[in-house]
């Protein structure tokens, strides 16, 4: 079911392919989420992101709130790929590797589907503000 979601996902955005985009697009604050992370950051003009932070959320309702550092890149074709770090006592480094994202063409929405190091491949989302 979830492939079947991802792939309604990605054949979404299949229109994006026409759109221009640049690294500019990119730039300002980013809403980012996948599985058991939600995450918050600045991207900056070079695709670095700034003041970031993910909470991780648990089943009994619980979260932990870690620093976020990474870099997220597009190229003309509005395809997004990058990496977020996370890092905390228990696990010095969590990595995001995003693999295959797509920016619609409001500019607004990223979609696509990262690697986990814990989790191992999920989709994920992010919302410009």
């Amino acid at each position: 079911m979830r492939k079947f979601i991802i792939l309604v996902l990605l054949i979404s955005c299949a229109s994006t392919v026409s759109a221009e985009c640049s690294q500019a697009d990119l730039v300002g604050r980013w809403d980012f989420t996948s599985n058991s992370y939600s995450c918050k950051f600045f991207i900056i003009e070079r695709g670095q992101l700034d003041k970031g932070s993910c909470d991780e959320l648990f089943e009994d309702g619980t979260k932990e709130t870690y620093p976020a550092s990474g870099e997220i890149k597009i190229n003309r074709y509005c395809k997004v790929t990058g990496y977020i770090e996370t890092g905390n006592v228990v696990e010095p480094t969590s990595r995001f590797e995003i693999l295959a994202g797509r920016l619609k063409e409001d500019k607004l929405l990223a979609i696509g589907e990262a690697y986990h190091d814990i989790y191992w491949y999920a989709s994920f989302g992010m919302i410009k503000y």
